[in-house]
């Protein structure tokens, strides 16, 4: 009777327990990239706990406003691509104008958020979170490009 208590339990248990660690590993891969990404900045900024809580805190405030910001861009693109096949072209200078002002805005923010990180960080970790960030990106990009790349197509040899 033990030995049949014991095999429910164990059957009970380990269905649950693997389906938790599906679930955790369904995480997009944004998120996983963003922990990455975390992960190795803390490593290369070399930050103690406090000063990465006060961080990341206005990193996140800051990637807040990029996203709502990105998110207008990417509005604006969504009206020109459906301008093209309605062939309704009255109004492409106003979106492209409006299109530009958020990409300066988007290079403003950007600029205030690195002055924003001299009361929390030093000269010398604000420049390695620039060389960080552009090698991050380009680290990623080289990634994603690669993973793309397969055997050529039948026309492409």
């Amino acid at each position: 009777m033990k030995k049949v208590f014991f095999l429910l339990l164990i059957f009970s248990i380990v269905p649950s327990v693997i389906i938790a660690q599906g679930m955790r590993d369904r995480r997009g891969p944004r998120e996983k990239i963003e922990q990455l990404e975390k992960v190795k900045l803390i490593d290369a900024l070399d930050m103690d706990e406090q000063t990465t809580l006060k961080f990341f805190a206005r990193r996140n405030e800051f990637r807040n406003r990029m996203d709502a910001l990105n998110d207008s861009l990417d509005s604006i693109v969504d009206v020109l691509e459906s301008d093209f096949s309605g062939k309704n072209n009255t109004n492409y200078k106003e979106l492209i104008n409006n299109y530009l002002d958020i990409e300066k805005k988007i290079a403003t923010e950007h600029t205030r958020f690195i002055n924003s990180l001299y009361d929390i960080l030093s000269i010398e970790q604000v420049a390695k979170l620039i060389v960080f960030e552009k090698r991050f990106r380009e680290e990623i990009r080289h990634i994603l490009f690669k993973g793309r790349q397969g055997p050529p197509g039948p026309g492409m040899r």
